[in-house]
């Protein structure tokens, strides 16, 4: 699931890895590989040479996946077979590479969402400057988005289906016009592939065991078809020097499949997340799932939607008190802004990571103030980076270990206010700014909705996010407003359970969450601030609106303006000055609309309202 890069970039490999060919008189073997431009192989299998043929085929999956970073290839099976043909791939299924429909209906329902994925790059990535899914992910690498290699058994497919449908072939080969440039790399595979007309534009491949002898590896003759202009020089070569096309040995793989799982592994372990917050567990309860933002999970912004009483607070408040429980002030710093009833987040005034908590539901204006102060901060944060010649903020801290630079996450509560009014055109400028720029140096935004219908919301900012999470929605158009076309999985969801998607809603990648139960804040608070010392623990500066309701029932002057925070004491004096001066003019107008009396009760923090 998580991308790492071996030997290749973020494009598809010009070709495939099918086995070796030998040369018995000089005991040389050298892979045998064939071209991928054709968009996939027929490889059509005689009696006796099934498990060759199985070889062939993992082999070239296992090819692909080491020439791609992991993340960037999934590899789908489509075999209706009781036992298991794909021991080693299937050995990959723990890394989120590996899936297989053995049934038909789910087979069916596969390839129907194939064909939807392509038509989604079709319409919405792929155009005359970036013609295909390998020059889209070469032209925006950050962003790239994953290959499928399909392993089809049309044998099960076409003719042991539950029930006959003459139109399969049909679909096949509509998905076969469009497949390829979508990113999806087909191996089509079976004894009886005489009247297989549709598919006559792949290279067609046709495997016979050879006899065996004790001084060399399991062999076929590798028959490649003479309607293959691309593969003349290879078939002169085969002929030519008398070479033997052999399998690797299931040992072979099992090594090969074995690293790959160890360089995932080691990949996780070096690139941990800035921010890991268990949020829930999955439907059966067994495995629990985070919230997670940094290199590992290629996250770094975020974006909650779901309806009133959905779960949405809830899940927001658990968030908010994990970072409290796991993260100290010097490493992560909270910033609050409730576009709701404006109080939401009153009840974090003693949360010890919070830098500012905005109750002020009116004021749009402050939103864009702290937006640009944002934007700022990453400005002097580059110039600081700079000057020491580091790229990003964990290379700083590692470098200045005694004076290190938090992260500053910024969560806005029920942000379509801000898209929704004539300062949309800004705000989404100003957060498409934040989000491109702001994962190196440490500076993330979570925005959180009940619905992003009637918000412009920016479908460039969108890019940028690809943390999604949906609870229950209510209508098809929001959830692929959230999560991409065709994804309609929040419509059926209970109350708190949502969808966790960390691949910019694919499909694919969802991942169906219970989520965690509500928490008690004041007494998680009270702990959290017990257990830690004075100097990791912060007073958030509150910006508060008339009647807004603050600890103790009453409200209260939000009082002077606090100390320079540590992460700014750098900064130039004039930018300090700003800041300092944005920051009383604010305190200034918060006093200005605050009056004497009683607030209402903060609501229980456990639901939605």
């Amino acid at each position: 699931m998580h991308e790492q890069r071996v030997t290749g970039g973020t494009g598809f490999p010009e070709t495939v890895e099918v086995g070796t060919l030998g040369h018995a008189p000089t005991g040389l073997w050298l892979p045998a590989k064939v071209p991928t431009a054709a968009g996939g192989l027929l490889l059509a299998i005689s009696v006796g040479g099934e498990d060759l043929a199985v070889g062939l085929m993992e082999r070239a999956a296992l090819s692909l996946a080491e020439h791609l970073p992991l993340g960037l290839l999934n590899i789908l099976v489509i075999d209706y077979s009781v036992h298991n043909r794909f021991k080693v791939l299937s050995s990959l299924r723990t890394q989120g590479l590996y899936r297989i429909a053995y049934k038909d209906a789910e087979a069916r329902a596969l390839l129907e969402e194939l064909m939807d994925a392509a038509r989604e790059r079709h319409h919405h990535l792929l155009n005359d400057r970036c013609p295909t899914l390998t020059d889209y992910n070469r032209a925006h690498p950050d962003y790239a988005q994953p290959f499928t290699l399909v392993l089809l058994n049309l044998d099960d497919y076409l003719k042991r289906a539950d029930r006959y449908d003459s139109s399969r072939e049909g679909h096949l080969r509509d998905f076969l016009t469009a497949h390829f440039a979508a990113g999806i790399y087909l191996i089509a595979y079976g004894q009886d592939l005489a009247s297989v007309d549709w598919a006559a534009g792949l290279l067609k491949v046709t495997m016979q065991a050879a006899p065996e002898t004790p001084d060399t590896p399991p062999a076929a003759t590798l028959l490649l078809a003479d309607t293959a202009p691309d593969l003349t020089g290879l078939r002169a070569i085969i002929a030519d020097y008398g070479l033997v096309h052999a399998c690797q040995s299931s040992d072979s793989a099992r090594e090969r499949a074995a690293a790959l799982i160890a360089r995932h592994a080691e990949a996780e372990s070096a690139e941990a997340d800035a921010v890991c917050v268990t949020i829930g567990k999955t439907p059966d309860g067994r495995e629990p799932i985070d919230f997670a933002l940094g290199r590992r999970s290629g996250c770094y912004h975020a974006l909650i939607v779901g309806a009133s009483g959905s779960g949405k607070t809830t899940l927001l408040n658990n968030l908010i008190l994990g970072i409290g429980e796991q993260y100290g002030a010097d490493q992560i710093r909270l910033y609050l802004m409730d576009y709701k009833a404006g109080v939401e987040f009153n009840a974090f005034a003693e949360h010890p990571n919070c830098e500012q908590i905005y109750l002020d539901n009116t004021d749009t204006g402050a939103a864009e103030r702290l937006l640009e102060h944002f934007a700022q901060e990453i400005t002097r944060r580059g110039e600081r980076f700079r000057d020491q010649g580091v790229n990003d903020l964990d290379a700083w801290n590692k470098r200045q270990s005694a004076d290190p630079l938090p992260r500053l996450i910024l969560i806005i509560d029920e942000v379509q206010r801000l898209f929704s009014g004539p300062g949309a055109y800004r705000f989404n400028a100003l957060l498409k700014d934040i989000t491109r720029r702001g994962r190196a140096f440490g500076l993330h935004i979570i925005l959180s909705t009940q619905t992003l219908m009637g918000a412009e919301l920016d479908r460039e900012l969108l890019t940028q996010i690809n943390l999604r999470i949906a609870f229950r929605l209510t209508s098809e158009a929001d959830a692929e407003r959230v999560l991409g076309f065709g994804n309609h999985a929040p419509l059926k969801l209970p109350n708190y359970h949502f969808v966790y998607n960390s691949h910019a809603g694919d499909r694919d990648k969802n991942i169906q969450v219970r989520g965690a139960a509500p928490r008690s804040i004041p007494e998680v608070i009270a702990k959290i601030n017990a257990d830690r010392p004075d100097s990791q623990k912060i007073k958030p500066t509150i910006i508060a609106s008339q009647g807004a309701s603050h600890p103790g029932g009453e409200a209260r002057d939000p009082g002077p303006a606090g100390p320079v925070p540590d992460w700014l004491a750098w900064a130039p004096v004039q930018d300090r000055q700003t800041e300092q001066e944005q920051q009383r003019r604010l305190l200034e107008q918060a006093r200005n609309r605050l009056a004497p009396g009683h607030a209402a009760p903060v609501p229980d923090q456990g639901t939605d309202p």
